[in-house]
């Protein structure tokens, strides 16, 4: 069911999860998402990741994002959720 809709979805947002190493079904999950929409070439969903404010935890979890969506994902790596809900995507919540 997680596959289906991680399919289906234009934007995905990850808060306070890191993706560890050893959680390797969260990860296969998205990857199994991501190669279905490549396979009917379906837009990329946008990922949204909060990640802390430390500059090198952003380079890293983009990196690591990569890995689980592609290097062609769309990302946008905050420190803090506060950054992402002032973008487009998400003002929805602020209203």
């Amino acid at each position: 069911a997680a596959i289906a809709i991680l399919q289906e979805a234009d934007l995905i947002l990850s808060v306070g999860y890191s993706f560890p190493p050893s959680d390797f079904h969260s990860k296969r999950v998205f990857q199994l998402a991501g190669m279905v929409r490549r396979r009917n070439n379906e837009k990329v969903a946008r990922v949204l990741s909060c990640v802390g404010p430390d500059a090198e935890d952003k380079r890293k979890q983009k990196e690591k994002l990569k890995t689980i969506f592609g290097t062609n994902a769309d990302m946008e790596i905050a420190s803090c959720f506060d950054q992402l809900v002032k973008g487009d995507e998400l003002k929805f919540l602020t209203t």
